[in-house]
């Protein structure tokens, strides 16, 4: 972390960076060291990440992720989206099992593009969804 301070926004996006990192999960001490923070702060910066819908969860001592829970947040510039959206295609295209992870990230993708390639990227998840999902490959 910097010499400088941060501002509480900065710090819950690195909070919930530390806690994706983390998958044993961090105790609100070493999250309060990490950010040079009292722990008492850590606490409500936590309950506040909570409130915005962020699946923090405690265990001895420890929070950590629900994993399959979390939605990451993730900003694209224009270019970057369609170039995943270009490799998500092409791997759809010669998949021969479903995978919904693809589908999901797909759709996901087509939310920042424009609506005629945010069509066609329903059209596309809409037909790989007529494959067979074979669990043993998508685990």
């Amino acid at each position: 972390m910097s010499a400088r301070s941060m501002n509480r926004t900065e710090r819950l996006a690195e909070i919930e960076q530390m806690l994706f990192r983390s998958p044993v999960g961090l105790r609100a001490v070493e999250i309060a060291q990490a950010c040079d923070v009292d722990r008492r702060t850590v606490y409500r910066d936590l309950s506040l990440l909570m409130d915005i819908g962020v699946p923090i969860h405690q265990k001895e001592g420890r929070f950590y992720f629900d994993r399959e829970n979390y939605t990451a947040t993730t900003r694209l510039k224009f270019d970057e989206a369609l170039a995943l959206f270009l490799a998500a295609r092409l791997s759809l295209r010669q998949m021969i099992e479903n995978n919904p992870h693809m589908i999901s990230a797909l759709k996901k993708v087509g939310m920042a593009l424009p609506t005629p390639l945010m069509k066609h990227i329903e059209d596309v998840a809409d037909s790989a969804v007529q494959i067979p999902i074979n669990d043993r490959q998508v685990a």
